[in-house]
Protein backbone atom coordinates (compact mmCIF):
# COMPACT_ATOMS: atom_id res chain seq x y z
CA UNK A 1 0.00 0.00 0.00
CA UNK A 2 2.84 2.19 1.10
CA UNK A 3 5.63 2.89 -1.82
CA UNK A 4 8.41 3.08 1.78
CA UNK A 5 7.81 1.31 4.87
CA UNK A 6 8.78 4.70 6.72
CA UNK A 7 5.76 6.28 5.37
CA UNK A 8 3.18 4.05 7.03
CA UNK A 9 3.57 5.79 10.36
CA UNK A 10 3.47 8.92 9.20
CA UNK A 11 0.27 8.52 6.97
CA UNK A 12 -1.42 5.90 8.10
CA UNK A 13 -4.09 8.13 10.24
CA UNK A 14 -5.27 9.55 6.87
CA UNK A 15 -5.01 6.71 4.61
CA UNK A 16 -2.04 7.05 2.74
CA UNK A 17 -2.90 10.92 1.93
CA UNK A 18 -0.82 13.58 2.93
CA UNK A 19 -2.97 16.43 5.05
CA UNK A 20 -1.45 18.09 7.38
CA UNK A 21 1.54 20.07 7.54
CA UNK A 22 3.21 18.17 10.07
CA UNK A 23 3.27 15.45 7.99
CA UNK A 24 4.97 16.75 4.88
CA UNK A 25 7.41 18.11 7.82
CA UNK A 26 8.05 13.87 9.43
CA UNK A 27 8.21 13.32 5.85
CA UNK A 28 10.94 15.87 5.15
CA UNK A 29 12.84 15.08 8.38
CA UNK A 30 12.55 11.21 8.06
CA UNK A 31 13.25 10.57 4.34
CA UNK A 32 16.14 13.07 4.01
CA UNK A 33 17.52 13.57 7.55
CA UNK A 34 17.04 17.55 7.69
CA UNK A 35 16.26 18.78 10.90
CA UNK A 36 12.73 20.14 11.73
CA UNK A 37 13.77 23.70 11.65
CA UNK A 38 14.47 22.99 8.14
CA UNK A 39 11.61 20.74 7.44
CA UNK A 40 9.69 24.15 9.06
CA UNK A 41 10.94 25.95 5.92
CA UNK A 42 9.55 23.72 3.40
CA UNK A 43 6.22 23.72 5.39
CA UNK A 44 5.85 27.71 5.35
CA UNK A 45 6.88 27.62 1.83
CA UNK A 46 3.91 24.89 0.76
CA UNK A 47 1.70 25.98 2.99
CA UNK A 48 1.96 30.10 1.65
CA UNK A 49 2.33 28.86 -1.98
CA UNK A 50 5.61 30.33 -2.79
CA UNK A 51 6.64 28.79 -6.21
CA UNK A 52 10.19 29.83 -5.80
CA UNK A 53 10.77 28.81 -2.29
CA UNK A 54 9.05 25.59 -2.70
CA UNK A 55 11.59 25.22 -5.40
CA UNK A 56 14.43 25.42 -3.42
CA UNK A 57 13.39 23.62 -0.59
CA UNK A 58 12.06 20.85 -3.00
CA UNK A 59 15.23 20.52 -4.35
CA UNK A 60 16.87 20.36 -1.36
CA UNK A 61 14.84 17.04 -0.21
CA UNK A 62 14.85 15.01 -3.23
CA UNK A 63 18.74 15.36 -3.33
CA UNK A 64 18.97 14.69 0.39
CA UNK A 65 16.54 11.75 0.21
CA UNK A 66 18.25 10.25 -3.23
CA UNK A 67 21.59 10.85 -1.40
CA UNK A 68 20.32 8.43 1.73
CA UNK A 69 19.80 5.56 -1.21
CA UNK A 70 15.95 5.97 -1.70
CA UNK A 71 14.72 4.99 -5.03
CA UNK A 72 14.56 8.60 -6.83
CA UNK A 73 11.54 8.23 -8.81
CA UNK A 74 9.31 7.76 -5.41
CA UNK A 75 11.37 10.97 -3.77
CA UNK A 76 10.03 12.57 -7.44
CA UNK A 77 6.35 11.26 -6.52
CA UNK A 78 6.75 12.40 -3.03
CA UNK A 79 7.88 15.54 -4.18
CA UNK A 80 4.95 16.32 -6.45
CA UNK A 81 2.30 15.24 -4.01
CA UNK A 82 4.21 17.48 -1.64
CA UNK A 83 3.37 20.10 -3.42
CA UNK A 84 0.01 19.51 -4.15
CA UNK A 85 -0.97 19.13 -0.74
CA UNK A 86 0.04 23.39 -0.66
CA UNK A 87 -3.50 23.38 -2.45
CA UNK A 88 -5.40 22.16 0.19
CA UNK A 89 -3.56 21.32 3.22
CA UNK A 90 -3.41 22.64 6.86
CA UNK A 91 -2.31 22.28 10.16
CA UNK A 92 -3.46 18.90 12.48
CA UNK A 93 -4.67 21.24 15.44
CA UNK A 94 -7.11 22.76 12.84
CA UNK A 95 -8.69 19.54 11.78
CA UNK A 96 -11.20 18.92 14.63
CA UNK A 97 -12.85 22.61 13.95
CA UNK A 98 -13.16 22.38 10.05
CA UNK A 99 -15.05 18.69 10.39
CA UNK A 100 -17.55 20.16 12.81
CA UNK A 101 -18.15 23.06 10.86
CA UNK A 102 -18.28 20.83 7.85
CA UNK A 103 -20.79 18.43 9.82
CA UNK A 104 -22.82 21.12 10.84
CA UNK A 105 -23.42 22.72 7.61
CA UNK A 106 -23.79 19.63 5.68
CA UNK A 107 -26.31 18.44 8.71
CA UNK A 108 -28.36 21.76 7.68
CA UNK A 109 -28.24 21.45 4.21
CA UNK A 110 -29.21 17.89 4.22
CA UNK A 111 -32.55 18.59 6.94
CA UNK A 112 -33.03 22.62 6.69
CA UNK A 113 -32.12 23.38 3.23
CA UNK A 114 -34.47 26.38 2.70
CA UNK A 115 -33.06 28.14 5.69
CA UNK A 116 -29.42 27.27 5.11
CA UNK A 117 -29.74 28.29 1.69
CA UNK A 118 -31.64 31.60 3.36
CA UNK A 119 -28.24 32.28 5.82
CA UNK A 120 -25.73 31.66 3.02
CA UNK A 121 -27.41 34.07 0.87
CA UNK A 122 -27.54 36.21 3.66
CA UNK A 123 -23.85 36.12 4.20
CA UNK A 124 -23.10 37.31 0.50
CA UNK A 125 -26.09 39.90 0.56
CA UNK A 126 -23.16 42.62 -0.56
CA UNK A 127 -21.45 40.33 -3.06
CA UNK A 128 -23.89 40.20 -5.97
CA UNK A 129 -22.02 37.44 -7.66
CA UNK A 130 -21.65 35.09 -5.31
CA UNK A 131 -25.63 35.54 -4.59
CA UNK A 132 -25.98 34.74 -8.10
CA UNK A 133 -24.36 31.97 -7.80
CA UNK A 134 -25.96 30.43 -4.54
CA UNK A 135 -29.55 31.12 -5.97
CA UNK A 136 -28.27 29.02 -9.15
CA UNK A 137 -27.46 26.26 -6.59
CA UNK A 138 -30.70 27.20 -4.24
CA UNK A 139 -33.06 26.52 -7.70
CA UNK A 140 -30.59 23.48 -8.81
CA UNK A 141 -31.70 21.94 -4.64
CA UNK A 142 -35.37 22.80 -5.62
CA UNK A 143 -35.65 25.86 -3.67
CA UNK A 144 -37.64 28.49 -4.90
CA UNK A 145 -36.13 32.44 -4.48
CA UNK A 146 -38.72 34.66 -4.54
CA UNK A 147 -38.35 38.70 -6.26
CA UNK A 148 -38.20 40.79 -3.75
CA UNK A 149 -41.14 42.82 -2.56
CA UNK A 150 -41.93 45.72 -0.10
CA UNK A 151 -44.50 44.09 1.94
CA UNK A 152 -42.44 40.74 2.89
CA UNK A 153 -38.48 41.14 2.13
CA UNK A 154 -36.68 42.49 4.82
CA UNK A 155 -32.79 43.28 5.14
CA UNK A 156 -31.77 39.23 4.53
CA UNK A 157 -33.03 36.48 2.99
CA UNK A 158 -36.04 35.08 4.66
CA UNK A 159 -37.73 31.81 4.36
CA UNK A 160 -41.38 32.36 3.76
CA UNK A 161 -42.45 28.53 3.52
CA UNK A 162 -41.34 25.07 2.93
CA UNK A 163 -38.59 25.62 -0.12
CA UNK A 164 -39.59 29.10 -1.04
CA UNK A 165 -37.03 31.93 0.26
CA UNK A 166 -37.88 35.69 -0.18
CA UNK A 167 -35.27 37.91 -1.78
CA UNK A 168 -33.15 40.55 0.73
CA UNK A 169 -33.62 43.61 0.04
CA UNK A 170 -30.65 44.13 1.06
CA UNK A 171 -28.91 42.81 -1.92
CA UNK A 172 -30.79 45.20 -4.51
CA UNK A 173 -27.93 47.83 -5.77
CA UNK A 174 -28.34 51.22 -4.63
CA UNK A 175 -30.61 50.77 -1.67
CA UNK A 176 -28.88 50.97 1.72
CA UNK A 177 -30.11 49.66 5.42
CA UNK A 178 -31.19 53.05 6.17
CA UNK A 179 -34.18 53.39 3.48
CA UNK A 180 -34.94 49.63 4.74
CA UNK A 181 -35.31 50.61 7.90
CA UNK A 182 -37.29 53.18 7.10
CA UNK A 183 -39.70 50.92 5.00
CA UNK A 184 -39.67 48.20 7.33
CA UNK A 185 -40.98 50.77 10.25
CA UNK A 186 -43.32 52.14 7.94
CA UNK A 187 -44.43 48.54 7.36
CA UNK A 188 -45.36 47.63 10.80
CA UNK A 189 -48.29 50.24 10.52
CA UNK A 190 -49.71 48.51 7.80
CA UNK A 191 -48.97 46.72 4.42
CA UNK A 192 -48.26 49.05 1.78
CA UNK A 193 -51.52 49.14 -0.46
CA UNK A 194 -49.94 51.18 -3.37
CA UNK A 195 -46.76 53.06 -4.89
CA UNK A 196 -48.07 56.69 -3.30
CA UNK A 197 -48.64 54.88 -0.23
CA UNK A 198 -45.21 53.92 -0.35
CA UNK A 199 -43.65 56.89 -0.75
CA UNK A 200 -46.12 59.02 1.51
CA UNK A 201 -45.08 57.11 4.30
CA UNK A 202 -41.79 55.98 4.48
CA UNK A 203 -38.74 58.75 5.66
CA UNK A 204 -38.35 60.40 2.23
CA UNK A 205 -34.80 61.59 3.71
CA UNK A 206 -33.52 58.29 3.27
CA UNK A 207 -35.75 57.16 0.68
CA UNK A 208 -34.79 59.00 -2.13
CA UNK A 209 -35.72 58.76 -5.96
CA UNK A 210 -32.42 56.68 -6.41
CA UNK A 211 -33.84 53.79 -3.65
CA UNK A 212 -37.27 53.89 -5.08
CA UNK A 213 -35.78 53.36 -8.72
CA UNK A 214 -33.75 50.42 -7.31
CA UNK A 215 -37.24 48.59 -5.60
CA UNK A 216 -38.86 48.67 -8.87
CA UNK A 217 -36.80 48.21 -10.73
CA UNK A 218 -36.25 44.96 -9.20
CA UNK A 219 -39.82 44.44 -9.11
CA UNK A 220 -39.86 45.07 -5.18
CA UNK A 221 -43.07 47.20 -6.01
CA UNK A 222 -44.70 44.68 -8.53
CA UNK A 223 -47.26 43.53 -5.86
CA UNK A 224 -48.69 47.29 -5.21
CA UNK A 225 -50.71 47.08 -8.54
CA UNK A 226 -50.62 50.04 -11.19
CA UNK A 227 -49.34 49.94 -14.55
CA UNK A 228 -45.91 48.28 -15.36
CA UNK A 229 -45.30 51.57 -17.03
CA UNK A 230 -45.40 54.08 -13.67
CA UNK A 231 -43.15 51.34 -12.31
CA UNK A 232 -40.57 51.99 -14.93
CA UNK A 233 -37.73 53.98 -13.28
CA UNK A 234 -35.93 54.93 -16.33
CA UNK A 235 -38.41 57.02 -18.19
CA UNK A 236 -38.21 55.40 -21.28
CA UNK A 237 -41.71 55.57 -23.54
CA UNK A 238 -41.53 52.48 -25.19
CA UNK A 239 -41.84 49.58 -22.87
CA UNK A 240 -39.57 46.95 -24.83
CA UNK A 241 -37.38 49.22 -25.05
CA UNK A 242 -33.09 49.13 -24.81
CA UNK A 243 -32.90 51.71 -22.13
CA UNK A 244 -35.85 49.93 -19.98
CA UNK A 245 -34.34 46.46 -20.22
CA UNK A 246 -30.42 47.91 -19.35
CA UNK A 247 -31.97 50.02 -16.39
CA UNK A 248 -33.73 46.30 -15.21
CA UNK A 249 -30.65 44.30 -16.28
CA UNK A 250 -27.98 46.53 -14.63
CA UNK A 251 -29.64 47.49 -11.48
CA UNK A 252 -31.20 44.04 -10.64
CA UNK A 253 -30.05 40.56 -13.02
CA UNK A 254 -30.78 37.86 -10.58
CA UNK A 255 -34.43 37.68 -10.61
CA UNK A 256 -36.24 39.76 -13.20
CA UNK A 257 -34.48 37.50 -15.97
CA UNK A 258 -37.67 37.77 -18.01
CA UNK A 259 -41.00 40.47 -17.90
CA UNK A 260 -44.31 40.59 -20.09
CA UNK A 261 -44.07 43.24 -22.19
CA UNK A 262 -46.35 45.97 -22.15
CA UNK A 263 -47.95 48.37 -24.16
CA UNK A 264 -46.40 52.53 -23.26
CA UNK A 265 -50.12 54.15 -25.18
CA UNK A 266 -52.55 52.35 -22.54
CA UNK A 267 -50.35 54.07 -19.59
CA UNK A 268 -53.03 55.83 -17.59
CA UNK A 269 -53.74 59.40 -16.57
CA UNK A 270 -53.19 58.74 -12.13
CA UNK A 271 -53.27 61.57 -9.88
CA UNK A 272 -50.23 62.83 -7.57
CA UNK A 273 -49.19 64.68 -4.49
CA UNK A 274 -45.85 66.22 -4.98
CA UNK A 275 -43.54 65.32 -2.40
CA UNK A 276 -41.60 68.62 -1.98
CA UNK A 277 -44.80 70.58 -1.53
CA UNK A 278 -47.88 68.61 -0.34
CA UNK A 279 -50.06 70.00 -3.33
CA UNK A 280 -52.12 67.96 -5.69
CA UNK A 281 -50.99 67.36 -9.14
CA UNK A 282 -52.79 66.24 -11.98
CA UNK A 283 -51.63 64.75 -15.68
CA UNK A 284 -48.21 63.62 -14.23
CA UNK A 285 -47.02 60.22 -14.07
CA UNK A 286 -45.07 59.08 -9.92
CA UNK A 287 -41.59 59.25 -12.33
Amino acid sequence: MYALPELEPILSNTYGVITYQEQVMRLAQVLAGISLAEADVLRKAVGKKDSELIKKELGKFVTKAVAKGYDPKIIDELSGQIETFGRYGFNKSHSVAYSVVAYHTAFLKAHHPAEFMAALLSSNIGKTEDVIKYIAEAREMQIEVLAPDVNESGWRFTVVADKRVRFGLGAIRNVGRGAIDSLIAARDEGRFTSLYDLCSRVDLRVCNKRVFEALIAAGACDALGGHPFHRCPCGARASGSPARRSCWASIFPVIRSSRTEQSANCSPTVPWRSWATGRAMRSRSVW
